[in-house]
């Protein structure tokens, strides 16, 4: 990002903080699941299961709505 001019700092800023808040998603609802099954309660690990699978496909929807720098981008690494 350093060796960018201005404007695709911020793009490549803009990029990366995205694609971070997805995967942030993902493992916040990761680390819900794993809570869950230390319950040993077969509701509450649906419903986490329920839940981190629905972000799983919600954070691809999302991660292809963020704009890419180029076919290594960190995008398509988190995908």
């Amino acid at each position: 990002m350093i060796s960018c001019d201005r404007i695709n700092q911020k793009t490549a800023i803009k990029h990366n903080d995205a694609v971070i808040e997805v995967s942030n998603k993902v493992i916040s609802s990761f680390d819900q699941l794993i809570s869950s099954l230390g319950t040993y309660n077969p509701d509450s690990i649906d419903m986490a299961l329920t839940r981190y699978n629905s972000i799983i496909s919600n954070s691809f929807n999302d991660l292809n709505k963020v704009i890419s720098l180029n076919d290594t981008s960190l995008k398509v690494e988190t995908k």
